[in-house]
């Protein structure tokens, strides 16, 4: 840094050249402070390769010079050997290994460097462009003097020019030598800077590093180089540095002066500072000096922001109202990964970096620090964090400094850490070989039970005996022949992964001791992630949710693609070893049990229960089926998302695949664990295992409006595809193209064409096959909906931080989404180093790799594609919730924000007390009714709680009034009994109290027995069941029940409206109508009808005309 050779670099960069730049310092840190240069000056075509080098090791300059001819295929243009460290202070008589090490990395390694670029164009035969060399020689020929040997080395650098013609070599190489002068600010003058400017007045000219690289990237112009083609050239850029007599005495002397002139003004200063104070006073001083601000945390757990009508109006393209019960939106998200929570994780991805309310969630989370509202062990009253190990308080502005590199270190993509894995260390990777023994074994003392049970295993192969009467310890000799199993251990590759942060506990968040003991650790963070989504929708107790819908109205989606990893391993293995695994291990296996823990635990709801299994695709199908579910009114909230575990058996098959990153390969690449997941880079090398959950609650938008819940975002589109024939289940294939045409129609319903997508999140393996397609299905999609081209769209790949979690990762791309979309930044991918050449093919995607800001109008929408192993892919659309909130009423929008104020004090104080006082998590104790009424409120749909005394909810009896018993289903219809039914309608267009029906024979229900109970009286039924055709009997008795009430003229109670109310009865005469309940009362004038019922081949066509009383 501030160095000569990187400003040349900077220079060289912005006028597209390729460069390549060596480092002593290789580290992810050195690499990403190049690439910020390279993103600030590179122009097109150029081009920066970071290469480490040890420049004091022949080895190394060997391997440079191998490594751009023969790996790199190149040429050198120019050679700047600017590599120098400083020898200060060695004199004569204290040369040592270091000024050896200086004169061999600046004199002996550079005449091997350019010996090595010589060998390798001779033998190419390049003998017509030869390689520019600048030698950076130096006019302190011992002038300074105690600098080691750094003249020496100078010095013989200008031999060079001789050695060109003397030894044959100028066909190959050009010589160019610069004389560099007094440079300001380089490591070997910056303990000079505060001579530079009393130098300058003796007419010595000092230089910045900018402005000494002006002058030698003047020297690689095409005239001097055409010069130095001819003969070596030397410039002296020395500034006068060689003319100034006695320079090292005057140099001293200026130092002395300085030193003298700031301790007087010192001394004056205070001197200055006493008086005022005692003039003055302490106080008013106080006024004059600086104050330091020190941080405070600020938890703010804010909902999303509704803005003024203007704001929604100018980014949803409709207007006009919308049918809310046809509208899926998100109200609340929450995860559990390695980089701890949802608003931990957003600020590393975002920020790249912890803001202080991050550190402190994080460090409470790992068990770093603790709320303390008492006395500390000294007895002190306090109210404030303490540090968990001392129990000594900590304040918010030492967060950072104390905790936030131990933080760090313990989460993320690590190396994996075997505590939290029941001891797996990938270093002595676990197997056991059975082998047959030689000789007999020493006796082994054993129980009795114990060695009846080796003597049931081998037989003659072992000899026990007691050793003394009526005890039980018992002697065991495996003898010559037997065969016993003998652990080994081997060095694994997969040593790194995304781990939970260290330290994350269940009970922290307030599980129970005896929850966390009995169940698989997968299902903690699933029930963490339900109650803190549930708390983020401003809903402080599920049971809430039965006062706005039915119980059977809530239902969950969460699924995984494995499991529970850990209590499979204990079932398998350690069931094997007889090692202590509890009995009811099996139920902590299955993939559903997360979502029935969530129930007994937390919801006690009585919905549908939907898991899907996708691999790694799982959490996007979970949010298309719980949207799914809610459109088709099977329900009205539902909890979506997915989980997955990492394992010692997970990690070594997927290595058996060749399916993940090589993290001993990586090593020898000099990568850290942190940037091993680099989805879209050139170098990408397999995906990054990584464990954890994520959920979000889904309601339809007018349960969200009805409870004031906020509107993270609306789920404008899902679908999920599978792919082509083969016979690879991980190849990745094209099938989400599929969806192209449907999203530019679900686009097209919100007002928006593909124009309007913001930001796609990739779900970006990081392997060579998959990046490249998902790159290439949204190129292909982008252009068949019609997105302009050049017009690119920012894609987000969150496992390069985070790691793919399988059956989570989607839910956690989900929340990615959210959190961008209400914050309008497009997370960058900091791991993508070097952007696969491959991709420049797919122009409607840009790869960032730093977070773009943006504005709400230009991001809105944004895209999420998901891919799992075994034929599964999948696309969500999610848009910003202002285009619900910009189409509401007036009063409705009003009334809306007083609700959502309320839900964002209920968030506010629950997230609150889940830091201070580790609540976030309520385990109930009991139903949301008492015994007697559960059967009544489970039938009951119209039945709903209330709230009590305690903060709670409840089922009370009396329930409200049950719905009317003919409650039902629209009947869907075909195209053909539509049209008929329209056909007859316009005949009788202008004729009062005439209905007609025409419903379908072949699709009607007749086999639901609660439909047909619900519609049907039991005369009814007996009849319509006692002809030949009781399917086409109940038809055309319902088309008459619709005909009926059409023609009675009254209005509709929708799709669910009574239709038992309504008989028809056979007579002799024919259909006759009798009305009773809701229908009787509808018909206060005591009309009858009469009703004409026929059949034709496939549908049933009544019409009912009114006759007055």
């Amino acid at each position: 840094k501030g160095s000569i050779g990187l400003a040349i670099v900077r220079g060289l960069l912005a006028g597209g050249a390729r460069v390549i730049i060596t480092t002593s310092s290789y580290s992810r840190a050195t690499v990403e402070y190049y690439q910020r240069i390279y993103q600030e000056v590179g122009a097109r075509g150029s081009t920066l390769t970071v290469v480490p080098l040890n420049a004091g090791s022949r080895q190394d300059v060997d391997s440079l010079v191998d490594y751009i001819y023969d790996t790199m295929q190149l040429d050198l243009d120019f050679v700047l050997p600017f590599a120098a460290i400083p020898e200060n202070g060695r004199q004569i008589d204290g040369i040592d290994d270091k000024s050896e090490l200086a004169h061999r990395i600046m004199l002996t390694n550079v005449i091997r460097l350019l010996g090595a670029i010589k060998i390798k164009k001779a033998a190419r035969g390049i003998e017509t462009r030869p390689t520019l060399v600048v030698l950076p020689l130096s006019p302190n020929h011992g002038v300074f003097g105690s600098d080691g040997l750094y003249s020496e080395s100078k010095i013989s650098l200008e031999t060079l020019a001789q050695r060109w013609s003397s030894e044959g070599w100028s066909t190959y190489l050009s010589i160019t030598g610069a004389v560099i002068g007094w440079v300001r600010g380089t490591g070997l003058m910056e303990q000079s800077n505060i001579v530079a400017e009393s130098l300058e007045k003796l007419g010595l000219r000092t230089f910045s590093p900018v402005e000494m690289a002006f002058n030698i990237l003047g020297l690689l112009s095409p005239v001097m180089s055409s010069f130095a083609q001819i003969e070596p050239i030397q410039a002296d850029l020395g500034g006068g540095f060689d003319r100034v007599p006695e320079l090292a005495e005057k140099t001293a002397e200026i130092r002395t002066a300085i030193r003298g002139e700031a301790e007087k003004r010192r001394a004056l200063a205070l001197e200055n500072s006493a008086d005022f104070r005692v003039i003055h006073g302490a106080a008013a001083e106080a006024l004059h000096q600086k104050v330091n601000v020190q941080p405070r945390s600020n938890f703010r757990f804010e909902q999303p922001k509704i803005g003024a009508v203007e704001e929604l109006k100018s980014v949803a393209k409709m207007e006009g109202p919308i049918d809310p019960t046809k509208v899926v939106v998100i109200t609340g998200f929450a995860e559990v990964g390695p980089w701890g929570s949802a608003r931990t994780r957003w600020e590393q991805e975002a920020r790249g970096e912890l803001t202080i309310e991050g550190v402190i969630e994080m460090a409470w989370m790992m068990g770093m620090i603790r709320h303390v509202n008492g006395k500390l062990k000294n007895g002190k009253p306090y109210v404030g964090w303490v540090d968990a190990a001392s129990d000594e308080p900590v304040e918010d502005k030492d967060m950072k400094a104390r905790y936030e590199a131990e933080i760090i270190s313990h989460a993320g993509v690590r190396f994996i850490e075997p505590e939290l894995f029941k001891g797996y260390d990938p270093k002595r990777k676990g197997f056991t070989q059975e082998i047959e023994l030689s000789h007999d074994l020493e006796p082994l003392e054993v129980s009795g039970a114990e060695a009846d049970k080796y003597k049931r295993e081998h037989g003659d192969k072992v000899d026990i005996w007691e050793t003394a009467p009526g005890s039980d310890s018992w002697l065991v000799v495996l003898k010559k022949g037997a065969r016993v199993f003998v652990p080994k251990a081997v060095s694994f590759e997969r040593l790194v992964a995304g781990q939970i942060p260290t330290g994350w506990s269940g009970s922290r968040y307030g599980i129970p001791e005896e929850i966390v003991s009995q169940v698989d650790r997968t299902t903690l963070w699933v029930l963490v992630c339900v109650a803190e989504a549930l708390v983020m929708s401003g809903i402080s107790d599920p049971y809430e949710l039965y006062e706005h819908v039915h119980i059977s109205e809530v239902g969950i989606s969460i699924g995984s693609g494995m499991g529970g990893m850990q209590s499979l391993s204990a079932m398998f293995r350690d069931r094997r070893q007889d090692l202590d695994v509890q009995k009811d291990i099996l139920q902590e296996t299955f993939i559903n049990v997360a979502s029935g823990w969530v129930n007994l635990l937390l919801m006690s709801s009585s919905g549908p229960i939907k898991t899907p299994v996708g691999a790694c695709a799982t959490a996007l199908q979970s949010v298309e089926i719980a949207a799914e579910t809610i459109l088709s009114g099977k329900a009205k909230v539902m909890l979506a998302g997915g989980f997955d575990d990492f394992s010692e058996e997970g990690s070594v098959e997927f290595a058996n695949m060749n399916a993940t990153s090589n993290a001993k390969a990586e090593l020898a690449a000099g990568r850290e664990p942190s940037e091993m997941s680099r989805p879209t880079t050139t170098t990408r090398a397999g995906f990054m295992e990584s464990q954890g959950s994520g959920v979000q609650v889904l309601m339809s938008l007018a349960t969200a409006l009805e409870m004031g819940c906020p509107i993270q975002a609306i789920v404008a589109y899902s679908s999920t595809h599978t792919d082509k024939q083969g016979r690879s289940i991980p190849a990745p294939g094209h099938g989400v193209m599929s969806a192209a045409l449907p999203l530019q129609r679900a686009l097209a319903n919100w007002g928006l064409t593909a124009d309007d997508i913001g930001a796609v999140s990739m779900h970006g393996t990081s392997t060579a096959a998959n990046d490249k397609n998902e790159s290439h299905v949204y190129h292909e999609m982008f252009k068949l909906i019609g997105r302009s081209p050049g017009h690119a769209v920012p894609a987000m790949a969150q496992k390069w931080l985070c790691g793919h979690s399988k059956g989570g990762a989607a839910s956690w791309a989900l929340n990615e989404v959210i959190q961008s979309l209400q914050t309008s930044i497009v997370a960058g991918n900091r791991n993508a180093d070097d952007i696969s050449p491959e991709l420049r093919n797919f122009s409607y995607l840009l790869y960032a790799s730093t977070s773009i800001q943006r504005t709400v109008q230009d991001l809105n929408a944004a895209l999420l594609t998901s891919f799992g192993f075994g034929q599964v892919g999948g696309i969500l659309l999610v848009l910003h919730p202002a285009h619900v909130l910009a189409r509401l009423g007036t009063d409705e929008l009003k009334n809306y924000r007083g609700k959502t104020a309320k839900r964002q004090g209920i968030t506010y104080t629950r997230m609150h007390s889940a830091l201070t006082h580790g609540d976030l998590v309520q385990v109930k104790d009991a139903p949301p009714y008492p015994n007697e009424l559960e059967d009544a409120v489970l039938q009951n749909l119209n039945a709903r709680a209330g709230p009590t005394p305690s903060g709670s909810w409840t089922f009370k009896a009396p329930l409200a009034a049950f719905p009317a018993l003919a409650e039902r289903k629209t009947v869907a219809k075909s195209t053909t009994a539509n049209e008929q039914e329209e056909g007859i309608a316009k005949l009788m267009v202008g004729v009062q109290g005439v209905g007609v029906d025409v419903e379908d024979i072949g699709g009607f229900p007749a086999d639901n027995e609660t439909f047909i109970e619900r519609n049907f009286t039991p005369a009814e039924i007996a009849y319509c069941r006692a002809q030949s055709d009781a399917r086409a009997s109940f038809c055309g008795r319902f088309a008459a029940k619709e005909a009926v009430f059409k023609a009675m003229g009254v209005p509709s109670k929708g799709a669910a409206a009574p239709m038992r109310d309504i008989e028809i009865i056979s007579s002799p005469t024919g259909p006759k109508v009798v009305l009773s309940g809701e229908a009787a009362n509808a018909n206060p004038g005591g009309a009858s009808f009469v009703v004409s019922i026929s059949h034709a081949d496939l549908v049933a066509i009544a019409v009912a005309h009114k006759i007055g009383a």
